[in-house]
C-alpha cells in the first residue's frame, strides 16, 4: 500500500469527458497484467470522515471505509438478437451521454472558511443509487452518515434512486417470518423524502430477471476450478447478471432525472459507513481527473469491492453500464476468477482510486 500523492503523474492530454488512450490503463488491473499502474491508495481513512474517533463495531452491517467493442468474434458468443439489442442500447446511451457531456457546466468551487459548505453560487448535487434486496436494507446508517451530513454540513442536495428487489432467495425470510424494517419501496421513499435536501426519483420495486441470458464463455471460465456444483455455479452467475442489471438501472434513473451531478454514489443495501462522510474530500479526489472511480480496497479477492463506490460524473456511464456490456461482449482476462477481479478489468479505462481498508 502506498500513500496518496496529490501530484500523481497524469497524462496532460486527457480532457473532461474523454477516456484515456488504450495504452494507459488507470486501474489496478495493471497489476495483474504486469503494468505499473498510476492509481492512488491511502493508508488512513480518517480524512474521509468528520470524526477522528476510533471505528465503531461493525454489528451486522457491512461497512465501507470510504473517505471498446471492436471484435465481431466477441459478439458471436451470444445470440444475434441479444447482440443487436446490446449494440442498440450502446448507441442510444452513447448518444445521450455525449449530449450530457456537451451540456455539462464546469463548477467553480471554493470552501468557505466559516462553514463546511462548498460555495460558488451553485448548489452541489449528488446522485445516490441504493441497490440490492429490500428485506436486507439498512437505511438509518445511510441517513445518519450520508444524507444528513451531505446536506447539513456541506449543503449538498441528493437525488436518490432505489433499485431494490423483494427477492425470494433462501437467505432472506419472507414477510411474517423475516425481520425487516421495510416491506415496500414506498415506505423507504417516504422516509428519505422527509429528509432535508433529499429527492427520491422512483418508488417502484425492482423486478429482477427470472432467467437472465448467460454468456456461455463467461460461465465456463468462471466455473474453472470451482468446487460448486454446476447448478449452484449457474445460479451464482445469474445473480451476477442481476447485479450488473441493477447497476444499469441506476444509470437509467440518473439520465431520466435530467439533472447534472457533482458526485455519483452507489451503495449496496446492507452496506454502511463508520462515520459521517467528508463530502469535500471525496469530491476533491473524484474531481482530480474526469474519469475517476473511488472505491475501497478488496484485498481478499484481488479486485474492486462491489459494496459501493463514488464516481466522477464523466465516469458514471462506465461504472454503471460497462459490467453488463462487457460480460456479453468482451473476452475475459484468463486471470479473472471472481466478480471483484471482473469489475477491476471492466473499469480499466478509468482512474480507480483504491482506498486501503487497513
Amino acid at each position: 500500500t502506498t500513500k496518496h500523492n496529490n501530484k500523481t503523474d497524469w497524462p496532460k492530454t486527457i480532457k473532461r469527458g474523454m477516456a484515456p488512450k488504450s495504452d494507459h490503463l488507470y486501474s489496478s488491473v495493471a497489476q495483474t497484467e504486469g503494468i505499473t499502474p498510476n492509481h492512488s491508495t491511502m493508508n488512513s481513512m480518517d480524512e474521509f470522515f468528520e470524526s477522528e474517533e476510533e471505528n465503531t463495531p461493525q454489528k451486522q452491517l457491512g461497512k465501507l471505509h470510504f473517505p471498446g467493442l471492436n471484435s465481431e468474434a466477441h459478439l458471436s458468443w451470444v445470440p444475434k438478437s441479444l447482440a443487436a439489442m446490446v449494440l442498440f442500447a450502446l448507441s442510444f446511451a452513447a448518444g445521450h451521454r455525449s449530449k450530457m457531456l456537451s451540456e455539462r457546466k464546469t463548477h467553480s468551487l471554493t470552501l468557505s472558511s466559516s462553514s463546511g459548505h462548498i460555495g460558488a453560487g451553485e448548489t452541489m448535487r449528488a446522485f445516490v443509487c441504493i441497490t440490492g434486496q429490500l428485506p436486507r436494507l439498512e437505511l438509518q446508517d445511510k441517513i445518519d452518515n450520508l444524507f444528513l451530513p451531505f446536506n447539513e454540513i456541506y449543503g449538498v442536495e441528493s437525488d436518490v434512486a432505489l433499485v431494490l428487489s423483494d427477492t425470494d432467495k433462501k437467505s432472506v425470510r419472507r414477510k411474517g417470518d423475516r425481520k425487516q424494517k421495510f416491506f415496500s419501496v414506498e415506505e423507504v421513499a417516504d422516509k428519505l423524502s422527509a429528509l432535508p435536501g433529499v429527492t427520491v426519483l422512483n418508488e417502484n420495486i425492482d423486478k429482477q430477471s427470472v432467467d437472465p441470458v448467460i454468456n456461455q464463455k463467461y460461465l465456463e471460465q468462471r466455473s474453472e476450478g470451482s468446487k460448486m456444483s454446476p447448478e449452484r455455479k449457474m445460479e451464482e452467475i445469474k445473480n451476477h447478471v442481476r447485479q450488473f442489471e441493477s447497476l444499469a438501472k441506476c444509470h437509467y434513473q440518473m439520465v431520466r432525472s435530467g439533472q447534472e451531478y457533482d458526485i455519483i454514489h452507489r451503495i449496496r443495501d446492507d452496506t454502511g459507513y463508520y462515520q459521517p462522510l467528508n463530502f469535500t474530500k471525496i469530491h476533491s479526489l473524484t474531481s482530480e481527473q474526469p474519469m475517476t472511480i473511488l472505491t475501497t480496497d478488496c484485498s481478499r479477492h484481488g479486485g474492486i469491492n462491489d459494496r459501493g463506490a463514488f464516481a466522477s460524473p464523466d465516469a458514471a456511464y462506465d461504472y454503471f453500464n460497462h459490467p453488463i456490456i462487457h460480460m456479453y461482449t468482451q473476452a475475459l482476462s484468463p486471470k479473472v476468477r471472481n466478480t471483484e477481479q471482473f469489475l477491476m478489468t471492466t473499469y480499466q479505462r478509468t482512474c480507480t482510486v483504491k482506498i486501503s481498508s487497513e
